[in-house]
């Protein structure tokens, strides 16, 4: 049986972690521009990747489970509005930091929802990450309350969608799913970038360009990710994003850290290697611990 930290699930969501990452230094570094202007170009640019894989292969474009298709685009648009809002007005190391708390409600969501089981110890796992969470930032002084509701809105609405995809599998293909994220976004955003917009010049152009590009890949790694192992497994990889946002923040931010939070790093990593770790043996042992 393929070793889980090989796995391609596991591959495919360190890769969208990662790309998902690039992103966000990109979003910070677009402050001046609307955030629904950026979510704009997202989506169209996703739009039109999506449109030409479905064509090339001869895909259907409006899927077969419409209703959680258009859940899975509404909860993922109003995720991606929170979350930008929040990577634009909040130092980036803090809102991802906050913002990954969603693999745990992904959790809960799949063990009332989904009918997943969870063992006693991958709690204890869970816990030691949450601790290490609340040493690295905690609730940072520098978050007033719109940006700290914007934070837990991204996580929440993210954690549904995130659900929604898992519950597609088998069922639609996941460039289809992405697809329908696009679509709904795109009419969501627009009056508000219409209202909002901004000149931007050339450096703006390539950010937000990128931003579409980097971030189409990133969703479909992920979308990816979600239908190829259990959903329990794969969402704890979502925290080495902390790890990202920390190196970015300290050398393109100027964010500073304490021993408190290298602490916290440590003990976040190390829920998120011994759940990995823990997944791994119990899938090549008949054996049943806990």
């Amino acid at each position: 049986m393929e070793n889980f930290l090989l796995s391609k699930g596991a591959r495919d969501m360190f890769f969208a972690t990662f790309l998902f990452s690039i992103m966000q230094v990109f979003v910070k570094s677009l402050a001046h521009i609307p955030f629904w202007q950026i979510i704009f170009f997202r989506a169209g640019i996703s739009a039109i990747f999506c449109y030409i894989e479905m064509k090339k292969r001869n895909l259907n474009l409006w899927g077969n489970n419409k209703p959680l298709l258009l859940a899975r685009g509404l909860f993922g648009a109003f995720s991606l509005a929170c979350f930008f809002y929040a990577l634009q007005n909040a130092p980036l190391a803090s809102v991802v930091t906050i913002v990954n708390i969603k693999p745990f409600l992904i959790l809960l969501l799949a063990v009332f929802l989904l009918k997943e089981k969870i063992y006693p110890i991958q709690w204890l796992f869970f816990i030691a990450s949450f601790i290490g969470i609340i040493f690295i930032k905690g609730f940072d002084s520098r978050i007033n309350t719109t940006e700290l509701l914007a934070i837990f809105g991204a996580a929440g609405f993210a954690a549904i969608a995130h659900t929604c995809v898992r519950k597609l599998k088998g069922i639609d293909d996941p460039v289809v799913i992405l697809f329908y994220f696009t679509i709904v976004t795109l009419p969501f955003v627009l009056p508000f970038s219409i209202e909002h917009w901004k000149i931007m010049n050339s450096l703006d152009w390539v950010l937000i360009l990128s931003i579409g590009i980097v971030t189409h890949f990133a969703q479909l790694f992920l979308t990816k990710a979600y239908q190829s192992e259990k959903v329990s497994e794969v969402s704890t990889i979502y925290y080495f994003g902390i790890v990202f946002a920390f190196l970015y923040g300290y050398f393109f931010f100027e964010e500073k850290y304490t021993y408190q939070a290298f602490i916290g790093i440590i003990l976040v990593v190390g829920g998120i290697i011994s759940n990995l770790f823990y997944c791994d043996f119990y899938k090549c042992s008949s054996w049943k611990f806990f």
